[in-house]
């Protein structure tokens, strides 16, 4: 054991945190076996995480905080008899111990995350459930809250130059608190201003131990869902130009935030069993959430200089956040130079333009896969609004737009490609998002429920596409209208997703025969039914095959998108390979091709060799 913890230096956090549900077991079979050395790995454990606790390098902070929660999960999973007084004093002992040294924004949040994965597990004793709640639940909400009045939502200038403003409210005048974020983000007091990095990870906690509790709807915590959020004015985003670095670095930051926030509660209260008032908001917020990151991203184009705060503290992004911050950095200053040095020679002085190396996605905190639930939203919600002091009702109609339907077919193809192995690669890459232990096989389990709605989508799409052209004719739509390109693009994810899951060898195996045939069955589903568990008869998992096969067979006729089509041969491909009846369906394939070799593609001009080299191959 002392051989393995002075070896950790080359461990990532996977490793990390394998070794110290070893030791955690280890000590569990010796504390049974009471054995004369039965203190020996718990003193030697305990020993090496204080050590890495109190080193200021995150790299071992990290370690440290990983082997506390192995510790905690050991002391507090949940058994047929009570917690004992002695587990429980253990239990907070090392709470405070973990507390006591986690003096920066970065090493807490983590923490929080790493809590809060454990208590999603569903296997820890109430009283710890309580013991952490109790510690959080009067931060969460005097720090990030106040009483909100509807009749004022206007505030006191929390900066010299930019006003204050409540925006993103859902409740209306039932709005009982206001999240202050921009009053932090404005604080000449650098602790206050670092709060917001604190938000997310501390909410995902709370709401975790809330649902531990019973709460599986967060009523107790259902304010803060549709509360509004202290923002900028938006008179600055039309001035954003004239603004200086400061003040634009500010708002960048306000609106970086306010979308970490709004995906929190997404992840949350995206459940399907949800209520149709919770829907309705959660379904508002997924708009706005596009709306702000839409923002977000014209602003940093005009504030090229601006560095996104890390926010995912996942199995390897804490390794990553001094290289990346460097290498960004790096390129920032490079791109100043080059700019410079264009608008000495007499160019027209623009700022470059930037290619950033890491993306948005990989600062930002990840949607949860509950988040993609929403997709099963497939018909109209109807939200009626109360006004409880005017005594007054109005009624909204929500439906799923086709940018909240892309936005989040997105989120689940990232998911799919980070946890699903392909044919071209032996193992999923590294995640970049949060704390994750799925295997392969859990991951494909919790997308059997979405299969429905990917099928739903798939037809929506095909219909919507197949009603334009009857409507327009084929020679009028050579240009495609936004509507036909939205629902172009839902196909192209739509595809991608399925094929990648069906891409993975070990589907075709036997012992996963349940798991292919359970998805098949799922992507059958009657797509106007309802999203629930439903019953399919097949004969035997060939007739599954054969069914979906030529059901996706058949959209070919409304393909109208030359790289549409690749991807519809790609998918065809992966359901044919393995497949009872291979050889068949290989053949129904290569029938597919030759008829998107003689369609006629729009405009000559437009069309890329590779594409129809893929076809050809």
């Amino acid at each position: 054991v002392r051989g393995l913890l002075d070896f950790m230096d080359s461990f990532d956090d996977p490793q990390v945190r394998k070794m110290y549900e070893l030791f955690c077991t280890l000590d569990i079979r010796l504390d049974r076996s009471a054995s004369l050395n039965e203190s020996s790995i718990h003193d030697d454990v305990h020993i090496v995480i204080r050590k890495q606790l109190s080193n200021p390098l995150m790299k071992y902070k990290k370690m440290g905080i990983i082997g506390a929660t192995m510790v905690l999960r050991r002391l507090g999973t949940r058994t047929p008899t009570p917690l004992t007084p002695d587990r429980r004093a253990n239990a907070r002992s090392m709470l405070d111990v973990v507390t006591a040294n986690l003096n920066d924004e970065i090493s807490r949040a983590f923490f929080y995350d790493e809590l809060a994965s454990l208590v999603e597990e569903d296997i820890m004793d109430p009283v710890i459930v309580e013991e952490l709640l109790a510690r959080i639940n009067d931060d969460f909400d005097t720090e990030y809250f106040v009483e909100y009045n509807p009749d004022h939502d206007e505030f006191p200038p929390f900066h010299p130059h930019l006003q204050s403003r409540c925006r993103f409210n859902l409740d209306q005048r039932d709005a009982a608190i206001a999240l202050k974020l921009f009053p932090q983000l404005a604080s000449m007091d650098k602790q206050e201003r670092a709060k917001p990095l604190l938000l997310a990870p501390m909410f995902r906690l709370v709401q975790a131990c809330a649902r531990a509790r019973g709460d599986t709807i967060l009523d107790e915590i259902s304010a803060v869902l549709g509360c509004p959020i202290i923002v900028f004015s938006e008179v600055h985003m039309e001035e954003f130009d004239r603004l200086d670095g400061t003040e634009k670095d500010l708002i960048c930051q306000c609106l970086f935030h306010t979308a970490n926030w709004f995906r929190a509660v997404i992840s949350a209260w995206a459940e399907e069993q949800a209520t149709t008032e919770i829907r309705g908001k959660v379904q508002q917020r997924l708009e706005q959430l596009i709306q702000v990151e839409a923002e977000l991203r014209d602003c940093m184009e005009a504030n090229p200089r601006w560095i996104p705060p890390l926010s995912s503290y996942g199995p390897d992004t804490g390794d990553r956040i001094t290289p990346v911050v460097a290498k960004k950095g790096k390129e920032y200053a490079n791109v100043e130079r080059r700019g410079r040095r264009s608008t000495e020679k007499g160019g027209k002085g623009k700022e470059p333009a930037l290619t950033r190396s890491v993306p948005l996605q990989a600062y930002q905190r990840e949607l949860e896969l509950r988040a993609c639930t929403i997709l099963g939203y497939c018909t109209p919600i109807t939200l009626v609004l109360r006004d409880s002091i005017a005594r007054t009702e109005t009624a909204d109609v929500i439906n799923l737009k086709p940018q909240s339907i892309i936005f989040l077919l997105e989120c689940l193809k990232e998911k799919v490609d980070r946890h699903v192995p392909s044919t071209r690669r032996a193992f999923p890459p590294k995640s970049t998002g949060q704390t994750s232990n799925e295997s392969v096989e859990l991951f494909l389990k919790k997308l059997i429920p979405l299969a429905p709605s990917l099928r739903w989508h798939m037809d929506k799409a095909i219909q919507r596409i197949h009603g334009e052209f009857e409507e327009r004719g084929r020679d009028s739509l050579e240009e495609p209208l936004e509507t036909l390109k939205d629902m172009n693009t839902i196909l192209h994810l739509v595809f991608r997703i399925v094929e990648r899951i069906f891409q993975w060898p070990n589907l075709k195996l036997a012992d996963h025969g349940t798991m292919r045939r359970n998805l098949l069955i799922s992507l059958l589903m009657d797509p106007e039914g309802s999203m629930s568990s439903q019953s399919f008869q097949c004969d035997g998992d060939g007739d599954a095959e054969n069914r979906f096969f030529r059901h996706i067979e058949d959209y070919a006729t409304y393909v109208h998108d030359l790289p549409l089509a690749v991807v519809h041969l790609d998918l065809l491909a992966a359901l044919s390979a393995g497949s009872q009846e291979e050889i068949a369906l290989h053949h129904e394939l290569s029938a597919v091709a030759k008829g998107y070799l003689q369609k006629k593609w729009g405009d000559p001009k437009s069309l890329k060799p590779e594409h129809v080299a893929h076809i050809v191959a």
